[in-house]
């Protein structure tokens, strides 16, 4: 089972997200946690922009490369259409679907070579 809370946080005039996880995947007799909250910033000059927090449960091998992928996808849009900033709802969704895109043609290539 997967907690996550997240609050906004507003501090010297700076916004923030704070962010608390609680979980632990079990496989058979074993327990494992990896880490659950990972949030992707772009950095510009010396101030970050915040794109996404991402979170995610099950095997950490999997979980890493999808904040791997999910993170170059997301900075990529960032720079070369999002004009630096924050995604709107509507872009949002856009790399959701690229990033979904990405991970299942993985999944298929997997399958594929079994």
């Amino acid at each position: 089972m997967t907690l996550i809370l997240a609050l906004k946080w507003i501090s010297e005039g700076k916004e923030g997200v704070v962010i608390s996880s609680d979980s632990k995947v079990t496989v058979s007799p074993v327990s494992y946690e990896t880490k659950k909250v990972y949030p992707i910033l772009l950095k510009v000059n010396e101030e970050y922009v915040p794109l996404v927090i991402a979170g995610g449960a099950g095997d950490a091998s999997l979980i890493k490369q999808s904040y791997r992928i999910s993170e170059n996808v997301l900075k990529d849009l960032a720079v070369k259409e999002w004009n630096k900033r924050t995604p709107t709802f509507e872009q949002f969704e856009g790399a959701v679907k690229q990033i979904e895109s990405i991970l299942i043609l993985g999944l298929e290539n997997c399958v594929s070579m079994s």
